[in-house]
């Protein structure tokens, strides 16, 4: 089916069909049913009648391998009439050769209960503690960051709102491959967040999701580079009050064995509102056994805005008995005559077996 041929329905088709086939046209692909198009979409593209448009369906999602039903694939049709497309002859089907399946690419498997956040990301200012009312507008700034990695960020400053919206979002594409369009409604997001149902929560939400799009981060690092955005694109279905949207490929290494942590979602939404201490409680998770850091180490990579140290000292404190009173440390601690902070936190499950198996000298 070309590209023409597609242009003809474009208003018959949903917003999430249109922008699923033009993707499909951009990579050289013939049109395919994607999960979250309707069956009126399916008949649409194929001329196939809807009850065997139906079925297809059905056997596509059984058989979890969308290329085999490629429309042009499917069938051509002629008027109202269905005929399928003839079979190779079986000596050319023995000498063409065996289509090979690209490798699908997806966040890793973790618990509903949970959300992974990128070591790499929370441990510095990128998801800065600022509140959304005092962000920035940054043009390839330098984020804070430790060790030997780099970030330079183009675009509306992120807060730890922004961050909640991407572990939200990376929850709902967490069975699909990265790169393949995800439908989410706005009602449900909000939900999952914490949030009420609202024209101005859903405004906000939207600003966010549309933030982690248009800005543009530079990621470099011993181990890899990345150059782009957080999510890929967005369309929003205002008819249907739907989010479509998609994440680059090339942030799976953000999340690779070792390279994420799983935070408690509910202890998470606790915590809304109270900046530092969200900011804290993934900086702090994403090590084992937190190091003793000073209160100037805090203050630089959390982003803070604060004037002077000691009013900075303050609300650390208060933000670790924030954490504390959330279950998410055991003690804390601010050295008067170091500045050094220690913190006691009971290490996740996985945490405990990545450092016996450094203890021990053990592959991963």
């Amino acid at each position: 089916m070309s590209a023409d041929t597609i242009r003809t329905f474009d208003d018959r088709l949903t917003p999430f069909a249109r922008v699923a086939l033009d993707a499909d046209s951009k990579t050289g692909r013939p049109p395919r049913f994607h999960e979250g198009m309707t069956l009126e979409d399916a008949v649409i593209i194929t001329g196939l009648p809807r009850d065997e448009a139906a079925r297809r369906i059905r056997e596509m999602k059984s058989d979890g391998d969308p290329d085999r039903y490629a429309a042009s694939h499917l069938a051509e049709s002629s008027g109202s009439e269905y005929t399928p497309v003839p079979a190779a002859p079986e000596a050319e089907r023995q000498l063409a050769p065996k289509p090979q399946r690209a490798e699908v690419i997806k966040f890793p498997l973790f618990p509903e209960a949970t959300r992974p956040v990128s070591n790499d990301m929370v441990r510095g200012a990128l998801f800065s503690c600022v509140q959304p009312n005092a962000r920035q507008i940054f043009h390839k700034t330098k984020i804070s960051t430790c060790g030997d990695a780099e970030i330079f960020w183009t675009g509306e400053q992120l807060t730890q709102d922004d961050h909640d919206v991407l572990m939200q979002l990376i929850q709902g594409a967490r069975h699909c491959a990265l790169g393949d369009y995800v439908t989410l409604s706005w009602c449900g997001l909000l939900k999952d967040l914490g949030r009420t149902a609202g024209g101005k929560q859903q405004k906000e939400l939207a600003s966010s999701v549309w933030r982690l799009m248009a800005g543009t981060i530079d990621y470099r690092s011993n181990e890899y580079n990345y150059g782009g955005h957080l999510v890929d694109d967005i369309l929003e279905d205002k008819k249907q009050q739907h989010l479509v949207f998609r994440f680059n490929p090339s942030l799976k290494p953000f999340y690779d064995q070792a390279h994420y942590t799983l935070i408690d979602w509910e202890k998470r939404k606790k915590l809304r509102g109270k900046y530092l201490a969200r900011w804290l409680q993934l900086e702090l998770a994403s090590h084992p056994v937190p190091f003793d850091r000073s209160v100037e180490y805090y203050k630089e990579k959390s982003g803070s805005t604060v004037a002077t140290l000691s009013e900075f000292r303050k609300i650390l404190r208060k933000a670790l008995k924030e954490l504390k009173d959330n279950g998410d440390i055991l003690e804390s601690s601010i050295d008067p005559k170091t500045d050094l902070v220690h913190v006691e936190r009971t290490p996740s499950p996985a945490q405990l077996r990545h450092v016996t198996r450094k203890v021990i000298g053990k592959p991963r």
